[in-house]
């Protein structure tokens, strides 16, 4: 008999032919197949969440603004999520990222898909406070919208109205308006309930791999695990819509992190929220203590080459795990990656501690 589930949502392994109401029973059957794998090794079992009730499938809230490109009240594809990194590595090898070898910083916005030379329109009335060669800013009452990627069609100081005036046009080759709210000193994520509408995501994140790596970064054998551990989750979201051109297919960011520490029969002892992009950015000194060295963007730089078509890696630094305060034995880790309308992904995967 399958197992029942929890009232607004239903699980989905990573095998979708398996009727949907048996998701779960068969879920725990591979966690108990996983707690020792045939050849002694820990392994991992991977499921899926699909929130079937949540703001962003709840009717229009207050506040809610409709998007900057026709038609404004249909959701349109996004190819860059809030708090995405972005990194122009120095040179060397891509996956080499580092504080030292370029630039870093977060994603300060979304980025719309919309055909170039498409018309860019303010998502609220306002005054135009900046113009550049390729964005305009707009005050809108106590709030901040900047529309980058545009030739601008307006000049500073004109009133603008929502829906009717035209800011300027998408760049060619851009294929994507970049939309950043900022509110007082704070940058606000566009997707997040009460702001871009409508907005719904049915596809829930991927935590791909989670790692235990030593000193230098040096990845460890999780079947005798001992002193001070980095535990590094790699992750992944995808578009709620699908994204045209080459930029299809390309991962962007979840919206949250967060990992569960567990004995080996499930009780919790440890835990907690490592990343969180769900309403705003943490600061940019903070970038190499929320993703781990190794991380690149889409279509990644790398000293004088742009690697047009690769694609990112998004890896997420969960925690250093101090062994010597656990007592020997094996131990479960939970890694969930959740979006903004609530969909979560799941990896569990086992370690051993060794005595001593």
């Amino acid at each position: 008999m399958c197992a029942a589930r929890a009232p607004g949502v239903y699980v989905r392994s990573m095998s979708r032919a398996r009727a949907a109401c048996c998701i779960a029973a068969a879920a725990v059957a591979a966690t108990a197949a996983v707690a020792r794998g045939s050849d002694g090794s820990p392994g991992g079992i991977r499921t899926e969440t699909v929130a079937t009730r949540s703001a962003c499938t709840a009717g229009r809230p207050p506040g809610a603004y409709g998007w900057p490109v026709r038609p404004f009240d249909a959701q349109h594809p996004v190819r860059g999520n809030f708090g995405d990194p972005r990194i122009i590595n120095g040179g060397g090898l891509l996956a080499e990222s580092t504080s030292i070898t370029g630039t870093y910083d977060f994603h300060n916005g979304v980025d719309i898909s919309a055909p170039d030379g498409s018309p860019v329109y303010p998502v609220e009335d306002g005054t135009v406070r900046y113009v550049a060669l390729d964005y305009v800013v707009v005050l809108s009452g106590d709030r901040i919208f900047h529309y980058w990627h545009i030739r601008p069609a307006v000049e500073r100081g004109r009133r603008v109205f929502a829906r009717r005036t035209v800011l300027g046009t998408i760049i060619p080759g851009q294929g994507h308006v970049h939309l950043t709210e900022i509110d007082g000193t704070h940058v606000i994520n566009p997707l997040a309930p009460g702001h871009l509408f409508p907005y719904r995501d049915a596809i829930p994140p991927v935590v791909d791999a989670v790692s235990f790596l030593g000193d230098g970064g040096r990845e460890l054998q999780r079947t005798q695990l001992h002193g001070i551990v980095e535990v590094v989750a790699q992750a992944h979201d995808e578009s709620s819509l699908p994204v045209p051109g080459a930029w299809a297919h390309m991962p962007v960011s979840p919206a949250a992190i967060s990992w569960t520490l567990m004995r080996e029969d499930g009780e919790p002892i440890a835990g907690g929220t490592s990343t969180d992009f769900r309403y705003t950015l943490p600061p940019r000194r903070r970038f190499w203590s929320t993703y781990a060295h190794g991380t690149y963007q889409n279509f990644p730089v790398v000293g004088d080459r742009y690697l047009s078509g690769t694609a990112g890696r998004y890896l997420f630094r969960l925690t250093r795990l101090d062994t010597r305060t656990l007592q020997a034995g094996y131990y479960r880790l939970r890694v969930d990656a959740s979006d903004i309308c609530g969909n979560v992904g799941t990896l569990t995967t086992g370690f051993d501690v060794a005595a001593g």
